[in-house]
């Protein structure tokens, strides 16, 4: 509560550099979810906000400095904040709120496939260097263990994935799998 009177969000904003995630993964710990929510959601938009404004960026400007900037300020803070949704999702279902549950599990979906449309473009764009291609990719299977995660936890409580988002962790799961095949040949053509 501290942190929260003495550096206001309105003061600073939300970020995953000004520790945001950590707040809302500490007000997460001791239960308090829509705290953790709130900061979540926050993060979210602007993540959000960053990979529409980096869709429409020039195709001259897409190169490994840009994939960086998109990944640090879009697809980290997504991703930082997916185990806190899915708790707070998980206690909405286990109080009876199935339907709140249902539309933040389906949230997650829904950001988790724009992470994953992303993800899978950098890593097929050939201007990645071994390294940045291993950090994605690990965060590439992340997001898809996550989506893989939900699907589960919503059908085994009943709950319908958004059709828009029916078997897109299996379309993740063979795509990540195609550029694990496609950077395993480029290093042997190095090598």
């Amino acid at each position: 509560k501290y942190a929260e009177k003495m550096i206001p969000s309105t003061s600073v904003p939300h970020s995953v550099s000004s520790g945001s995630n950590e707040l809302a993964d500490a007000w997460a710990y001791i239960g308090q979810y829509d705290k953790a929510m709130k900061i979540a959601s926050e993060l979210q938009t602007n993540a959000m906000q960053y990979l529409n404004w980096y869709s429409y960026a020039t195709q001259a400007g897409k190169r490994d400095y840009n994939y960086s900037l998109c990944y640090r300020d879009g697809i980290r803070p997504l991703t930082t904040t997916f185990s806190i949704c899915v708790d707070a999702s998980n206690k909405k279902l286990n109080e009876g709120k199935k339907e709140e549950a249902k539309a933040l599990f389906n949230g997650i979906m829904k950001n988790a496939d724009i992470c994953g449309k992303w993800l899978s473009g950098a890593l097929g764009s050939g201007h990645l260097d071994s390294q940045y291609t291993n950090i994605l990719m690990s965060e590439y299977m992340r997001v898809t263990q996550v989506m893989e995660s939900v699907e589960e936890i919503m059908q085994n409580a009943g709950l319908a994935v958004d059709d828009a988002y029916k078997g897109i962790s299996q379309q993740h799961m063979n795509a990540l799998n195609m550029h694990y095949v496609q950077m395993q040949e480029r290093q042997k053509a190095v090598d």
